[in-house]
C-alpha cells in the first residue's frame, strides 16, 4: 500500500485484486472522490471543483493517472455508502480491479468517522 498526504491530499492505493496495471515507472491508475455536504458554506469546506483540482495536482506531481473523479454533492459524510452514489461507484470499480487506488482531497471528504 502506498499513502500520501502532500498538499492536504490524502491518497491510498493497493493492488490487492491482482489486476493492477502499475507500470515500471510506479504510475498508479487512481480514481478521485469529492464530497460537498449540504452545509458547505457554513463549514467553509472546499468546493467540489477545488477538491478535484487538489486531487489532480497531487496525482500529477506524484506521477499517477486519475481515471475518473466521482462526486457526491449535498451529501453528509455521516451517510452510509448506500446513500452516496459517487462513493459506491468508486468502491465498486476498485473492487473489480478497474483502478489501483482512490484519492481524496481530505480524509473527511471520504467519511466523518474513520474506523478500521
Amino acid at each position: 500500500m502506498q499513502q500520501g498526504t502532500s498538499n492536504g491530499v490524502a491518497g491510498a492505493a493497493a493492488s490487492g485484486s491482482g489486476n493492477s496495471k502499475l507500470g515500471n515507472d510506479g504510475q498508479l491508475r487512481l480514481l478521485g472522490y469529492v464530497r460537498v455536504s449540504s452545509k458547505n458554506a457554513a463549514d467553509h469546506e472546499p468546493s467540489a471543483k477545488e477538491q478535484e483540482k487538489e486531487i489532480r495536482a497531487w496525482a500529477r506531481k506524484a506521477g499517477h493517472l486519475i481515471l475518473n473523479v466521482a462526486r457526491d454533492e449535498g451529501v453528509s459524510g455521516d451517510n452510509g455508502v448506500d446513500e452516496r452514489e459517487g462513493l459506491a461507484m468508486v468502491l465498486a470499480l476498485l473492487h473489480r480491479g478497474k483502478a489501483d487506488g482512490l484519492g481524496v482531497a481530505h480524509m473527511d471528504r471520504l467519511s466523518r468517522k474513520l474506523t478500521v
